[in-house]
């Protein structure tokens, strides 16, 4: 259950964001998530998430960390002990995590 909360405030933060500023903020912004899951070692599931827009203003990074970074960070690789990479392009934000849940595959 904390992973899903954790993973619920994740997307919340990332669509918000997405609303106010990236893709969902332009008339021609497009936003493309796929996940996929794979048996990991002792028992656990490894998750991949990638969250792509484009037709977004240019996304640049922030000049400091705010709330929702920090949340993002901490949640994906505090939290979850997950990897997390954010890629601020031109086009738009690419987002890309890898967390393990233990568990069967999904």
């Amino acid at each position: 259950s904390r992973a899903v909360l954790s993973l619920g405030m994740v997307f919340h933060e990332l669509a918000v964001n997405a609303a106010k500023y990236g893709s969902l903020s332009a008339p021609d912004g497009r936003l493309e998530i796929t996940w996929s899951s794979a048996p990991a070692n002792n028992g656990f599931t490894q998750l991949s998430f990638d969250w792509c827009e484009t037709g977004a203003p240019p996304a640049t990074a922030p000049l400091q960390k705010v709330f929702g970074s920090r949340l993002i960070e901490r949640s994906i690789a505090g939290e979850l002990n997950g990897q997390l990479s954010m890629d601020y392009r031109p086009t738009g934000l690419v987002c890309q995590f890898v967390i393990k849940l233990r568990g069967q595959s999904l």
